[in-house]
C-alpha cells in the first residue's frame, strides 16, 4: 500500500492533467501520511471552525436545487422573530449577535439549535450513519413543516404520530432500545398532560415536549435543557410573553409524569417523577 501512495503521488505531481489524487487521512503518525506529504500536497482541515460551515452548506445544497437563490435579506426578514427571541432568551449580545445572524442565515431553513441537536443528540444517541441519514431526517421534518413555518427548531419533531408519520418512523428505525422506549414514553406523557389538563392545555405544548425529547436522547451528554432554551425554540413564528410561558410551563411540569428537573433543567426519562405523579393523584 505504501508504494502504491508513492506512485500514485508521483503521477500526480508530474502529470496533474491526468490525475488529481484526494486522499482522507484517520491521523499524522503513519509512514504513509509522511510519503504523501513529500509532494507539498493541498492540506484541508475538516474539524477547522471553516470546514464545518463547508459542510452545512453542501448539506443545503444537497436537499435544495434553489437554495442558493434566495438572498440572505430575504431570510433576515423571515428569521428576525426567532433570532430576537433566541438572542434575548440565551444572552447573546453585542458582536456575537453578527456573528450568529450569519450562521443562522447559512443554515436556514434550519436552525443552529436544530442542526446542533442532530449531531450532538439524535447522531449520536441512535445508529445513524451520520449524512445520509441526517439528510432523511432534515427532508422528512421539512415536507412536514417547512412550508409552514419561517425556521426549523427542535420543536418541528412531533411527538404526535398521526401527525409525523414518516419522521417517526424514519427515528424508530434508527434508534436503540432505549432511545424507543423514552420515544413511547415522551407520546404517553403528552397525551396524559393533554388528558389532565384539558381544555387548559397551553397551544404549544407539543411542541415544548418535543424539544424536550429531542434534547434527552443522549445521556452521555448534560442532562436537559434549561426553560428559556424550550422558549425559544417555541418562538419561530411568535413571541411568547415570559410570565406567561413561564406558567404555562409549571402547567407542564406539574402534568408530566416523566419530566424531571435537576440544577434549572428539565429532561425526560424512562423513571417516572414520583413528585408529579402523586401532585397529579393528590389534584384528581
Amino acid at each position: 500500500a505504501f508504494n502504491f501512495i508513492q506512485t500514485l503521488t508521483g503521477i500526480a505531481k508530474n502529470h496533474p492533467e491526468l490525475l488529481k489524487l484526494v486522499v482522507s487521512v484517520r491521523n499524522g503518525q503513519g509512514d504513509a501520511y509522511g510519503q504523501l506529504h513529500r509532494e507539498s500536497p493541498r492540506i484541508v482541515n475538516f474539524s477547522g471552525a471553516a470546514s464545518k460551515q463547508d459542510r452545512q452548506k453542501l448539506l443545503l445544497h444537497r436537499i435544495f436545487e434553489n437554495r442558493g437563490q434566495i438572498s440572505p435579506d430575504q431570510i433576515k426578514g423571515k428569521i428576525d422573530t426567532y433570532f430576537t427571541e433566541w438572542c434575548r432568551l440565551l444572552n447573546r449580545t453585542g458582536s456575537e449577535q453578527t456573528e450568529l445572524e450569519e450562521q443562522m442565515v447559512t443554515l436556514w431553513p434550519f436552525s443552529i439549535d436544530l442542526i446542533g441537536v442532530m449531531e450532538e443528540q439524535i447522531l449520536v444517541a441512535t445508529n445513524a450513519q451520520e449524512t445520509r441519514d441526517l439528510i432523511q431526517i432534515l427532508v422528512a421534518l421539512y415536507k412536514t413543516a417547512g412550508d409552514q413555518t419561517s425556521i426549523l427548531t427542535p420543536a418541528h419533531f412531533g411527538l404526535d404520530e398521526e401527525s409525523n408519520p414518516e419522521l417517526e418512523k424514519l427515528l424508530t428505525s434508527l434508534a436503540t432500545s432505549q432511545t424507543k422506549q423514552l420515544a413511547k414514553i415522551a407520546h404517553r406523557n403528552l397525551h396524559a398532560v393533554k388528558d389532565n389538563l384539558k381544555e387548559n392545555c397551553p397551544a404549544f405544548t407539543g411542541k415544548a415536549l418535543s424539544a424536550l425529547y429531542i434534547r434527552s436522547l443522549n445521556p452521555a451528554r448534560q442532562k436537559g435543557v434549561k426553560r428559556e432554551q424550550i422558549q425559544a425554540d417555541i418562538s419561530f413564528s411568535q413571541k411568547y410573553d415570559d410570565n406567561v410561558f413561564k406558567d404555562a410551563w409549571a402547567q407542564i411540569e406539574d402534568n408530566s409524569y416523566n419530566v424531571h428537573k435537576q440544577q434549572e433543567r428539565y429532561y425526560f426519562d424512562i423513571p417516572e417523577n414520583a413528585r408529579t405523579k402523586v401532585i397529579v393523584h393528590a389534584k384528581n
